[in-house]
């Protein structure tokens, strides 16, 4: 293996690796899971607000670790491509750990979505929670001093 592919490699492994812990912890959580609250019960802002917050840094986390990935994924293939006549081996390695890279991606890609769309539902059910509570707010009497 030549010296100029083994930090691509390790910089590759090791996000790759930190991206699928991410996952597997975060899912461990069940925030995609979360509980949406019933339109008849009042959520706090507070704590709806927490709740949005958690899942808007899980998909900053993934999407950052993502991004490195593809950096280190094209940092690879420029050190594969600078080696005059890459060995099968160096090829065989490249394409282990390119498609290890890739599958965290497309896993982080898919989790992602299920993030995202609990964060739409989330946010949706919660606004329409406090417009029920504001109409309630103004059609109650006004007691005068």
């Amino acid at each position: 293996m030549s010296y100029k592919l083994t930090t691509p490699k390790r910089r590759l492994t090791y996000y790759s690796g930190k991206l699928e812990t991410l996952i597997t912890r975060y899912k461990a959580e069940g925030l995609e899971t979360v509980m949406l609250p019933d339109e008849e019960k009042e959520i706090s802002h507070n704590a709806a607000r927490g709740k949005l917050q958690r899942l808007g840094e899980r998909v900053g986390t993934i999407e950052t670790t993502t991004t490195k990935i593809e950096e280190k994924l094209k940092d690879y293939a420029e050190a594969i491509d600078s080696l005059a006549e890459p060995s099968p081996k160096d090829v065989e390695d490249f394409e282990r750990y390119s498609s290890r890279g890739e599958d965290a991606m497309s896993m982080a890609f898919d989790y992602t979505l299920q993030l995202q769309a609990r964060i739409r539902a989330f946010d949706r059910r919660t606004q329409a929670s406090q417009n029920i509570l504001t109409r309630a707010e103004q059609n109650a009497p006004q007691m005068s001093p």
